[in-house]
């Protein structure tokens, strides 16, 4: 990367926020197969006798970028403590109100009575739970109970595991990171867990999602790299065909699901640096998006039932996702994005 690149990636004339912005969209398109009872209809991609879905793509894109900008972040941060800042700005704001907004939509839908679904602990264990994220609850009591699947907002579970990447980036913040070979041989030794405990074994720990942190933690760790060796690397799609072809060359091997991660994960930041397409500058809309996508899916698929279209179905959640995730940003997200400074 040159430095006109890096110079780019921090005054948003690249394409993140729309890559972002797709990757929510992607995720969107999955769910509503999900939520459907239709996910082996949903388009995907073969390889290697497994489906490379939209929703799995989405969130590769999500960790690889956050790795990468957050990473910038804590580079560009005063101090250990204004990085946390920042990056508590811009998850539980817009968190907590999602969240309410998921207890308000529940006072409307519920089939409890509405003293009795107040008065219900498991409506406030939601809201403490899911905005602390101590831990995931996907459930509301009475809410789209006519529904196959109950949960109320399934893209929670992600959200956990981002921050907990960025508590693992604060806590080797100076002593690793900035050590950019020491950092290099910690995700070695990390990958090499994940091949042993995901790929050669199975292995389960009660209240952990081991596939999901080794798989999107890779993800961040890939794009957090990329940006500690950016001045070691170059940003070309000749060394994206190198890559490809090293991740063909270890098909059905145990080092594929690192060679494939490293192929994705290199292309998203040589999309992400490059010039914008379309400049969405102050309309990062993304996370929003996401938030509230899933409730509403619930919402539509409540409404119109199983037999709705899936492509209506994912337009119309699409178009309600995109004015709440408009409102997000412009009413919560943007304005306590503006007190960064208030914490050095």
């Amino acid at each position: 990367m040159n430095r006109s690149d890096l110079n780019k990636s921090r005054d948003n004339k690249n394409n993140f926020t729309l890559l972002r912005l797709l990757a929510a969209y992607f995720v969107l398109i999955s769910h509503s197969f999900g939520v459907l009872q239709k996910p082996l209809e949903q388009p995907a991609l073969w390889y290697n006798g497994k489906n490379i879905i939209f929703s799995g793509v989405g969130l590769s894109v999500f960790f690889t970028i956050s790795g990468f900008l957050v990473t910038q972040s804590l580079f560009n941060s005063d101090s250990l403590k204004h990085y946390l800042w920042k990056r508590a700005l811009r998850i539980f704001p817009a968190l907590v109100v999602a969240n309410l907004f998921c207890i308000l939509l529940g006072c409307a839908i519920t089939d409890l009575d509405l003293k009795d679904y107040l008065l219900n602990k498991e409506t406030w264990t939601y809201l403490f739970k899911n905005s602390t994220l101590v831990i995931n609850q996907f459930y509301l009591p009475g809410v789209f109970s006519n529904l196959k699947e109950n949960t109320v907002n399934a893209s929670l579970w992600t959200i956990l595991i981002e921050v907990e990447c960025y508590i693992v980036l604060c806590l080797g913040a100076w002593h690793i990171v900035a050590r950019k070979w020491l950092y290099l041989s910690c995700f070695i030794l990390f990958e090499a867990l994940r091949v042993y405990t995901t790929v050669l074994n199975s292995f389960h720990v009660n209240g952990l999602d081991l596939y999901g942190i080794f798989t999107f933690g890779t993800y961040f760790y890939l794009g957090s790299l990329l940006y500690v060796f950016k001045d070691d690397i170059r940003f070309k799609w000749f060394y994206a065909n190198i890559l490809m072809a090293i991740a063909l060359a270890t098909v059905y091997t145990f080092l594929e699901s690192i060679t494939i991660s490293v192929f994705f994960a290199y292309c998203f930041i040589i999309i992400g640096t490059s010039k914008a397409i379309v400049n969405l500058k102050g309309y990062d809309f993304s996370y929003g998006i996401y938030l509230y996508a899933f409730p509403i899916q619930q919402l539509v698929v409540s409404y119109f039932g199983y037999s709705i279209n899936v492509w209506f179905h994912i337009a119309i959640s699409a178009l309600l996702a995109t004015i709440l995730g408009f409102l997000s940003w412009n009413f919560v997200e943007k304005p306590f994005l503006q007190k960064k400074t208030l914490v050095r």
